[in-house]
């Protein structure tokens, strides 16, 4: 994302997966949480920061830089301004894991889409057996789900990698697209057939919403 503001926090001292980022109070506000070790006991740390204007999902980047400064989170934001971004080639939207249910009669996790007047909702299907990671690629007006997991053959496993890909009606923007945390079952990936409305005065509803975090 270019321009807009910079927000770093530094001396994170843990992994990416350990750190989670939700926008909360209608766009107004970021959490961050982190997981904290002391004396063998975990807990959650917990900061809360104040936006100088309403954002929405589709405006924020999260990115975590473990080699700078003991760790370092860059959340950038910027203010809805109902202008598109078209990414040139293909553009990550965002990666997952779909954690492995034992017993489970799946061969693999399909991805299923739901679909009303607002937008395109896709959404990792019942686990398998096995844990799954996929990356989600936006390359024209096709968003490609990317999986990979590993089965045991022989005295060794076998690696299985598979794509599913689904063409919409047009290439949407970059700020058309959202992402879900769904905890262990992986995230949803959300299209809107609009841009966010431009910031005008008036707040649009903003849901809460967990970001992805990139590592850099």
């Amino acid at each position: 994302m270019e321009g807009g503001n910079d927000l770093p926090i530094s001396n994170f001292a843990c992994d990416a997966n350990e750190i989670g980022v939700r926008l909360i109070e209608n766009g107004k506000r970021f959490q961050v949480t982190r997981t904290v070790v002391e004396n063998g006991a975990e807990r959650k740390d917990q900061q809360a920061f104040n936006l100088p204007y309403q954002v929405s999902p589709a405006n924020v980047s999260v990115k975590f830089s473990p080699r700078e400064s003991n760790g370092t989170l860059h959340i950038r934001f910027s203010r809805p301004t109902g202008n598109g971004t078209t990414p040139q080639g293909e553009h990550e939207v965002t990666r997952f894991l779909v954690a492995a249910q034992s017993g489970s009669s799946q061969q693999r996790v399909t991805i299923g889409i739901d679909q009303n007047a607002e937008f395109y909702k896709f959404v990792p299907g019942p686990a398998s057996p096995y844990d799954t990671t996929f990356t989600v690629v936006l390359h024209g007006a096709a968003l490609e789900f990317r999986s990979a997991f590993a089965v045991p053959e022989g005295d060794g496993i076998k690696s299985i990698s598979g794509k599913q890909s689904v063409n919409l009606p047009k290439q949407p923007f970059v700020e058309q697209i959202s992402v879900e945390d769904l905890g262990s079952r992986g995230k949803a990936v959300i299209v809107h057939h609009q841009l966010p409305a431009a910031s005008n005065g008036h707040e649009q509803h903003v849901p809460e919403q967990n970001l992805h975090v990139q590592l850099v």
